[in-house]
């Protein structure tokens, strides 16, 4: 097993622990640990802390995805940037599908997987539509609908199909090959083999469950009543995109009623703007881009408290690439005079699918009760 892999098991036990510790009165001794170990020291002058904070994480064996929560500290120890009740959230991301369960546990007033805060409600815009039942607004809605999917063009004939896929890439052949439709078609079945869950990366399981899939494959075939057989063998893609530049090229996405509505509105209330999204150049979920892009609006919108949530990692990215992405946009909030990183966590924590909703408590613990190693704010 790799040292980085290790490290990445550590990260796990650290969550055991602190799901265990978190009402014992060794809770401050923990804290008190990891902010002597964590915050950089006080005594240096450090201009980007965020992203020395990343690399420092690299030299224990972390990864910009498996990378455990980092947030910004003042000299007390106290953290900056919380979410708060009447705040403004703009999160950035463009896929859609791993966006839900983190909007869901900071925006449903019923959401009971683990414990959330009752009397914070925020003001939430999305980039892009990620589920109708969600109460934001909407910065890109589709233009038109998308019609005649194979999925729906097989059913409007009356042939049976059939879909078979690991558990892990289960979304795309169901509500992307649909025209993100989520409802099978009449006639359509899916059936999802489970991924492994006995490794933390599937690196370390690289056949992950394709016997699985093919076995349900080879069964389906013998069945004279399916016209249609669909399969996903995920490991040679997770082992082995959607942008709207054009809305910045023409100035229409410094226009766009719903960020023109978040923005506003934290000037109004005299609340906090939050931006909250991957941090890539390459990510399908988003880009450096529109982030860089929406700095420039809050700038030029004359924003006074604004914070950004990053979230690194992306299969095949350059490694350590998340520390240079860091500093690239702490020297352009310099230049801006505007904002502060107040949080940094992987995009294993942050962006998950399959309901691992440990994984989305420490997220959501990070942005609302500053839990992570903490990391000193330069004077």
């Amino acid at each position: 097993m790799s040292l980085a892999r290790e490290g990445a098991r550590w990260e796990v036990l650290g969550q055991v622990i602190e799901q265990l510790t978190r009402e014992n009165p060794w809770e401050n001794i923990r804290r008190k640990r990891n902010w002597d170990e964590g915050a950089l020291c006080k005594k240096e002058s450090v201009k980007y802390p965020m992203a020395e904070a990343v690399r420092a994480a690299y030299q224990s064996w972390d990864d910009d995805e498996s990378l455990g929560p980092r947030v910004l500290v003042d000299d007390g120890g106290k953290p900056l940037g919380r979410f708060q009740d009447g705040d403004c959230v703009i999160f950035y991301n463009i896929r859609g599908e791993r966006e839900v369960e983190l909007c869901q546990s900071l925006l449903n007033d019923n959401f009971a997987h683990f414990p959330v805060a009752r009397n914070i409600r925020l003001n939430f815009v999305t980039m892009i539509p990620y589920d109708k039942r969600l109460k934001v607004m909407v910065a890109f809605p589709p233009e038109e609908e998308v019609r005649d999917t194979l999925s729906e063009v097989l059913s409007s004939h009356g042939l049976r199909q059939v879909k078979i896929s690991e558990s892990e890439k289960a979304i795309h052949v169901s509500y992307f090959l649909n025209g993100k439709v989520r409802e099978p078609f009449p006639g359509e079945e899916r059936i999802v083999i489970p991924s492994p869950k006995d490794v933390p990366y599937f690196d370390q399981k690289p056949e992950m469950n394709a016997a699985g899939v093919a076995e349900a494959v080879i069964h389906k075939l013998g069945d004279p009543e399916i016209n249609f057989i669909f399969a996903n063998f995920a490991n040679i893609d997770v082992v082995g995109h959607i942008e709207n530049e054009r809305a910045i090229e023409d100035g229409s996405f410094f226009k766009n009623e719903a960020f023109l509505w978040a923005i506003r509105g934290t000037k109004e209330g005299g609340k906090n703007l939050h931006l909250l999204g991957i941090v890539s150049f390459f990510s399908s979920h988003g880009s450096v881009n529109h982030l860089m892009a929406l700095l420039k609006l809050a700038k030029q919108e004359s924003v006074g408290k604004l914070y950004l949530h990053v979230m690194l990692g992306r299969r095949g990215e350059h490694r350590e690439s998340g520390a240079r992405y860091i500093e690239l946009i702490e020297k352009e909030m310099e230049n801006l005079s505007i904002g502060q990183i107040a949080s940094v966590i992987g995009r294993y924590w942050s962006l998950d699918r399959e309901e691992n909703w440990d994984r989305i408590e420490k997220t959501y613990r990070m942005l609302v009760y500053g839990e992570g190693t903490p990391v000193l704010s330069r004077c």
